[in-house]
């Protein structure tokens, strides 16, 4: 996905989901747990180019599209990682990897493509299985009810 973000183009973004989601729908997928919302921060994050980028206003826009196109076709989409997996180097399948952002920061950066999914109708998202101290000090956001 990151490589059609380049291009910003939501239009695109939104036609490629529907496309996909045709062709899901076909072979009887019906929920198809992305877009990746996540916002790249740092170079190793194991993400890599499943997200829209590092840029959270353009991360937003392609989400958002992605989660249209994708509904126009008749697919359930779920937004992940959340609050957001692009902040660190560490994959959350084998390790327990921990995001030292500010409440601000995950609120100005890490949220924004959380925040357009929820806005464009996403029926779900997904969390991280990552501790955000900010949240909760103590457990990781798919353990955490704060």
């Amino acid at each position: 996905m990151g490589l059609i973000a380049r291009a910003d183009d939501a239009g695109l973004v939104e036609r490629v989901a529907a496309a996909t989601s045709c062709e899901l729908l076909a072979v009887g997928v019906n929920w198809n747990l992305a877009p990746v919302a996540d916002v790249l921060s740092v170079p190793d994050c194991p993400v890599g180019d499943r997200s829209f980028g590092s840029d959270p206003a353009l991360a937003a826009r392609m989400v958002a599209a992605f989660v249209r196109g994708a509904s126009a076709a008749g697919m359930r989409t779920c937004a992940k990682h959340f609050p957001g997996h692009g902040s660190t180097g560490k994959d959350s399948h084998v390790a327990a990897p921990a995001v030292d952002r500010s409440r601000a920061a995950l609120d100005s950066v890490d949220l924004v493509p959380f925040r357009a999914a929820i806005d464009a109708g996403v029926p779900a998202v997904m969390t991280a299985h990552i501790t955000f101290p900010a949240l909760d000090p103590d457990r990781p956001a798919s353990l955490s009810r704060a």
